[in-house]
């Protein structure tokens, strides 16, 4: 899963480590890490604008293989709570890739 990893946070987000609860392990962008579960937390720095950085970190709490997605949650200590589902269509030859969020902070700017 390197690779993919770092294909799909590239741009204003990036992957910097995961924690798998099975091994029991933090992993870093470098190494090689397991298929996605529940479970795995996942650390991300976010760049907002003009070099804003914000840290984030999100849990896997489902995959469903049958209807194709997989919802995350996020941590107690982000400066939003909510979560994220993606979904997965798939259309003749092409997929389609839904992605829903839905989170509350303490920001006016944020969550307008």
């Amino acid at each position: 899963m390197l690779n993919r990893t770092k294909k799909i946070w590239k741009n204003t987000s990036r992957f910097e480590m995961e924690y798998d609860p099975e091994s029991n392990l933090f992993l870093g962008k470098d190494q090689e890490l397991p298929e996605v579960r529940v479970g795995q937390v996942f650390f991300l720095e976010l760049d907002i604008t003009m070099g804003m950085q914000i840290p984030v970190a999100f849990e896997v709490i489902e995959l469903n293989h049958s209807k194709r997605t997989i919802t995350f949650s996020y941590l107690k200590k982000n400066k939003s709570q909510g979560g994220q589902r993606i979904s997965f269509h798939q259309d003749g030859e092409n997929i389609n890739i839904v992605h829903e969020t839905r989170y509350k902070s303490s920001s006016k700017f944020r969550d307008n």
